[in-house]
C-alpha cells in the first residue's frame, strides 16, 4: 500500500506543479477526433501493459489491490474537496491558485483520475481474459466504471450548452455559449406561439410552440415546457426564458440547446456498475446462506 500511496501523492504534487506553471487543463483540445485518438492510445497502452505485466513489475503492480486501494482513497479525497468547494467550470472563471474551484480542469484531479482509469482497465483485462461466470459481476462493475471514467472525461470536450433567442418572425440558427461566443448550429428554430396556462392542480405551465429545420431540410414541430425538452439530432432543446413584460403574448423566447454525444456511454457505464454491484450482493448472500445450511 505504501507504493500505491507514494505514486498517488507524487501524481498530486506533479498536478499542483503543472497547475501553477501551465494553468488549468483546456478540455477543448480533446474535441473530436482528438478524443478518439486519445482513447485509442489509452486502450493500446493499457493492453501493452497487461501483456508485459509478467516482465515489468510496475505493470503488474498496476493490476493489484496495492495500487487500487490508495488510488480510490485519493480519488475519493479529491472528490470530497470538489464537493466542499464552490465550482465554476466556465472557461473565463478564475480557477484559484490550486485550481480547486474548477476541479474538473485541475491537473491533480485529472492525473489521479487517469491513474485510477489505468488501474480499472487492468482489472477489466484481467477479468476478461481469465473468464469465469462467478467473475461476471466484478467484470461488469469494473467495465461500467471504466466507461464512466473515459466517456465522462473525453466526452466533456464535446458537451455544449448554448443559449438561443428565437422569435416568431424569422428562423434562428445562431446561439451563444457562457462566454458570449457565437456558434452557428446545424438546425434552425422559429417560435410559432407562446402561451401560459394553469392546469388542474393550480400549476402554471409555460409553453413554447416551435418549428425546427435541419440542414437536410427535415422539418419538425414541438411544444416545449419547463423541464420537458425536445430531442433532435443528438441535441436537447429546453425552454429557458421568455419576455416577461409581454407574458402570454411574448413573441420571443430563450432556449437552451444541450449536446452531449458521449452521455449514452456514461449511462451504460452506470447501469453496468449497478448491475454488477447488485449481482455481487446477491451472490454473496447466496453463498452465506449455503454456508449456514
Amino acid at each position: 500500500m505504501k507504493e500505491g500511496s507514494v505514486i498517488c501523492l507524487c501524481l498530486f504534487v506533479i498536478g499542483i506543479i503543472l497547475q501553477l506553471c501551465a494553468g488549468p487543463l483546456d478540455w477543448e483540445v480533446f474535441s473530436w477526433p482528438v478524443n478518439l485518438l486519445v482513447l485509442a492510445c489509452f486502450l493500446g497502452l493499457s493492453v501493452l501493459a497487461f501483456l508485459f505485466r509478467k516482465k515489468v513489475y510496475f505493470f503488474e503492480f498496476m493490476g493489484s489491490l496495492k495500487a487500487a486501494v490508495p488510488s480510490m482513497m485519493f480519488v475519493c479525497g479529491i472528490t470530497v474537496i470538489m464537493g466542499l468547494t464552490r465550482q465554476n467550470e466556465s472557461a473565463d472563471a478564475p480557477a484559484g491558485l490550486l485550481g480547486f474551484s474548477r476541479m474538473l480542469s485541475s491537473w491533480p484531479f485529472v492525473l489521479l483520475y487517469l491513474w485510477m482509469a489505468l488501474i480499472v482497465c487492468q482489472a477489466v483485462l484481467k477479468e476478461g481474459t481469465n473468464w469465469k461466470w462467478r467473475r461476471l459481476p466484478a467484470f461488469a462493475f469494473h467495465l461500467g466504471l471504466l466507461l464512466v471514467l473515459l466517456c465522462g472525461s473525453l466526452g466533456s470536450a464535446e458537451m455544449s450548452m448554448l443559449s438561443m433567442t428565437v422569435n416568431d418572425r424569422t428562423p434562428e440558427k445562431k446561439a451563444v455559449d457562457e462566454s458570449g461566443k457565437e456558434h452557428e448550429l446545424p438546425i434552425s428554430i422559429q417560435l410559432r406561439d407562446f402561451d401560459i396556462r394553469e392546469d388542474s392542480p393550480g400549476r402554471i405551465q409555460y409553453l413554447a410552440d416551435i418549428s425546427i429545420w435541419t440542414r437536410s431540410g427535415r422539418g419538425e414541430s414541438a411544444v416545449l415546457s419547463v423541464n420537458n425538452p425536445f430531442k433532435i439530432d443528438g441535441r436537447k432543446i429546453y425552454l429557458s426564458d421568455f419576455d416577461e413584460s409581454k407574458g402570454a403574448e411574448s413573441d420571443t423566447c430563450t432556449l437552451e440547446v444541450v449536446s452531449d454525444p458521449w452521455l449514452p456511454g456514461v449511462y451504460a457505464g452506470i447501469y453496468l456498475m449497478l448491475l454488477g454491484a447488485a449481482c455481487m450482493i446477491f451472490m454473496r448472500k447466496s453463498s452465506e446462506k449455503q454456508g449456514t445450511e
